[in-house]
């Protein structure tokens, strides 16, 4: 481990000096175990017996994992294969330096539609109580009809009554063959869309409005904003060995186990001035760019990809938040566990012997690597970075988004959400 003592750190701390230092931390683990086969055959000349013991680590012994930490370079080239895991905590730590609880400018422009969302809801709710009245009186007059039939006395009574309700069940049919066929999917399409991106969404701005009603700025307090990217990865993967190499007798097929996470963990101390306009701030009307960037239609499916919206909040600060300090801690951690699934010889022949195994004791191997690096007031990312948030929800977002596009249907409210 390579780390910064800072002596009296405690009481320095406590008299509100901010000490960061770097920090490099390297474990690496691991454990073999051989393979071994003893074999045994008849000379062809002397036909005497022979034996033989080979001990073998050519394929169990693959992932013995070299230290990094005494070597800068790979040390540094180590720390940048996981950027894109570091810049994503760095963004989302400066994107949390904010104090507001709603993006008014954003809200405002998207009023017209929710305007008109609500407004058509009304013209259904309507249409639906319409049709349920219809329906009501339709079977009325059937029931009317129906009844008149079954009370009449007198023939041409009953033929009169029959000939008013076929021409009436005639009429009926006549409408029902001009109605539209219904749109099931579309209607599920609708509704789903709806529920995603226009109830829920105005449900959060009456809870951000009541906040931020609520809300007391504490001034020249310091706080910290984080941000986090966590990977998780499993893997397994068959390595067959290969038939054309020449060395060694004991040929093995091999399962190679990997486990391990990457997380980034990120920070940002800030402080709120005195100065602040807490109104403005709490509203978020210092956000121009980040609300225009909300306007676009469909940018949400944009930062599915890319994390644009983070980004453009992570560079654009509001005035009278003073940043302190920043830093960003990065774990990687990994384990490997090689395993032989079969085993054979290179040849049965070998030597010009017809060897045969009498034993074979499987061997293995498992290795563990920890490290961490810890890098004081890192840059924000000049560029946003790929972040691909895609979950089966959002599939069928995505889904029914286009189809209800193509087919003309397409919700208003979606387009900015």
């Amino acid at each position: 481990m390579d780390d910064v003592v800072t002596p009296h750190y405690h009481e320095l701390s406590s008299k509100g000096h901010i000490v960061q230092s770097p920090k490099a931390k390297e474990r690496v683990w691991f454990t073999q175990k051989p393979s071994v086969i003893e074999m045994s055959c008849i000379h062809r000349l002397d036909r005497r017996p022979r034996r033989a013991i080979d001990v073998h680590l050519d394929r169990v012994g693959l992932t013995i994992p070299p230290i990094l930490i005494t070597n800068t370079s790979a040390w540094e080239k180590a720390f940048e294969s996981f950027r894109q895991e570091v810049d994503l905590a760095i963004t989302r730590a400066h994107a949390n330096v904010n104090v507001s609880e709603i993006m008014l400018l954003a809200t405002i422009g998207e009023l017209p539609e929710t305007a008109r969302w609500l407004l058509d809801c009304v013209k259904r709710l309507k249409s639906v109580t319409t049709a349920f009245t219809k329906r009501k009186e339709v079977a009325s007059v059937l029931r009317t009809l129906t009844s008149n039939l079954q009370e009449a006395r007198h023939p041409k009574g009953a033929s009169f009554a029959k000939r008013r309700l076929d021409l009436y069940k005639q009429l009926l049919e006549t409408r029902a063959a001009r109605n539209l066929p219904k749109d099931s999917v579309g209607a599920i399409a609708t509704a789903w869309l709806e529920y995603r991106y226009a109830i829920r969404p105005l449900l959060g701005d009456i809870r951000n409005a009541i906040n931020a009603i609520q809300k007391q700025l504490e001034f020249t307090k310091r706080q910290t904003a984080r941000g986090k990217e966590l990977r998780v990865y499993d893997d397994v993967e068959i390595s067959l060995d290969s038939l054309t190499r020449v060395d060694g007798v004991l040929r093995e097929d091999i399962k190679i186990e990997r486990k391990g996470f990457v997380r980034a963990s990120a920070g940002v101390l800030f402080v709120i001035e005195d100065n602040i306009s807490s109104l403005a701030a709490i509203l978020g009307l210092d956000q121009p760019i980040e609300s225009a960037y909300e306007l676009i239609p469909f940018s949400f499916v944009l930062d599915w990809v890319v994390n644009i919206g983070e980004w453009l909040q992570s560079i654009t600060k509001t005035s009278g938040l003073s940043l302190l300090s920043s830093w960003v801690t990065l774990t990687y951690l990994e384990s490997t566990k090689v395993t032989p699934i079969r085993h054979f010889t290179r040849d049965p022949n070998y030597d010009n012997h017809p060897w045969k195994i009498d034993k074979y004791t499987k061997g293995g191997s498992f290795t563990e690597v920890e490290r961490t690096w810890r890098i004081p007031n890192p840059e924000i990312p000049s560029l946003p970075s790929f972040d691909l948030k895609v979950n089966l929800p959002k599939l069928i977002d995505l889904g029914f988004i286009l189809r209800q596009t193509l087919s003309g249907k397409s919700v208003a409210v979606v387009k900015r959400s």
